[in-house]
């Protein structure tokens, strides 16, 4: 019998929750295998292992891609089906996707699956070669809220007007403030963040460009707060402009659809929710009576500071000659429907399991042949074209690597006390 092996990249913090997935996958669907794991530290690959044998199962283990590529070579060879999960590094994903892509593998990248256009035009020509066998894990697709909002806005045939959406956290303070977090954090805020809002998309029928009017960095991310300098998109100097990583940025201009131009404004950032951005969010949980900022004190090290995190969308437009106004909370799994002056809370429906259980399932069910990746390249390529158009704006511009450090080492200063 033809069976899914499942070999999965990467056993840190995001990949270890990942392969609990696949363990619970495992056991309700018959015809899959976890055929094995590659990681490149020895204690990664020995918890999976650990992990694997809790669950009954023995498991390959690979330090190195090469070797786990070859043995997935043979094993589909002998009638199998391959379907890749990568978690390992991002600056590497690329480099899997196109492997795969040219095994004719099934592949689940995690963000960012690419970083520049050079890299999106190669995967483009082997996904037309060889078939759309890939997506990418944007959990966000899979939650109940965007998913209720979607199904609300086309029961009440809402008309948008305007789309915003925001995704801040603090992992950059996080890194900066504290030494064993001193490993460069990769790829900006923008292919980070702003990348888990592919579900706008759905909100936009026979959608066709966006128009990008306005793209703003604030602060581009340094290495550390003792000698500052400006780090790239692969954790480290980088050897070029457009290779700079952006910290804390937004975006502004229209979603072009066929019949309609819709005013957009995206945030993201990894460096706290931004005053301006908190004093909105503020005035409106005085008016839905609940918290949207998560905020919690973090210390180590000597240092404090507010580990916060934000992440909502706004769709507003009519229904009918009435203006009505849906406010998604998707940390705190929370929509909000304004469609007078008071603000209501809506039930979310009901799925099983998380988001990436569903996301990684859905994956092995197109691996399977049962039905196709709900999050399509037509997704990936819509948030994809705003990112790289956005970071091209904001590069194009003259940037002073130092003014720019000691600008972002103040911010943190600010943020980070002893």
């Amino acid at each position: 019998m033809t069976k899914v092996l499942i070999y999965q990249i990467g056993y840190g913090q995001w990949g270890s929750v990942a392969f609990e997935k696949f363990l619970q996958l495992k056991r309700s669907m018959n015809n899959i295998d976890i055929a094995g794991i590659c990681d490149i530290k020895p204690d990664r690959r020995a918890a999976a292992e650990n992990t694997a044998k809790k669950a009954g199962l023995t498991i390959g283990t690979f330090s190195h891609s090469f070797d786990m590529y070859k043995d997935a070579i043979e094993k589909q060879k002998q009638g199998n089906i391959i379907l890749i999960y990568d978690a390992g590094p991002s600056e590497l994903h690329a480099a899997h996707l196109i492997k795969s892509m040219e095994h004719g593998f099934f592949h689940v990248a995690e963000k960012p699956p690419f970083f520049s256009r050079r890299e999106k035009r190669k995967i483009d020509e082997l996904t037309e070669k060889h078939g759309g066998r890939w997506t990418v894990d944007l959990i966000e697709d899979e939650s109940p809220v965007v998913k209720t909002a979607l199904e609300y806005a086309r029961a009440n045939k809402i008309r948008i007007k305007r789309i915003g959406a925001y995704r801040y956290n603090s992992i950059a303070l996080k890194k900066l403030a504290f030494k064993e977090h001193r490993l460069g954090v990769t790829g900006g805020d923008l292919l980070d963040k702003l990348l888990h809002e592919a579900y706008l998309s759905r909100f936009l029928e026979n959608y066709r460009k966006a128009a990008i009017k306005k793209a703003r960095c604030d602060f581009f991310m340094i290495s550390s707060v003792e000698e500052p300098k400006i780090i790239g998109i692969h954790g480290k100097l980088p050897e070029k402009k457009d290779e700079i990583a952006t910290a804390q940025s937004s975006v502004e201009g229209l979603f072009i659809t066929k019949n309609a131009k819709i005013p957009f404004a995206l945030g993201s950032g990894w460096l706290g929710v931004p005053d301006k951005i908190k004093t909105v969010v503020n005035r409106i949980e005085k008016q839905i009576g609940s918290v949207l900022i998560f905020s919690q004190i973090m210390s180590a090290d000597g240092k404090s500071f507010a580990d916060e995190e934000l992440r909502i969308f706004t769709i507003e437009g009519t229904c009918g000659k009435s203006k009505v106004m849906l406010l998604g909370d998707m940390k705190n799994k929370k929509l909000y429907e304004n469609a007078g002056r008071k603000w209501k809370q809506l039930n979310l429906i009901e799925l099983e399991g998380d988001q990436l259980y569903r996301v990684l399932r859905n994956a092995v069910s197109t691996a399977e042949g049962k039905e196709g990746f709900s999050i399509t390249r037509k997704e990936i390529d819509f948030i994809m074209d705003i990112i790289l158009e956005a970071r091209k704006k904001i590069l194009k511009r003259k940037i002073n690597l130092e003014k720019e450090a000691e600008k972002t080492k103040k911010y943190v200063a600010e943020r980070v006390k002893s």
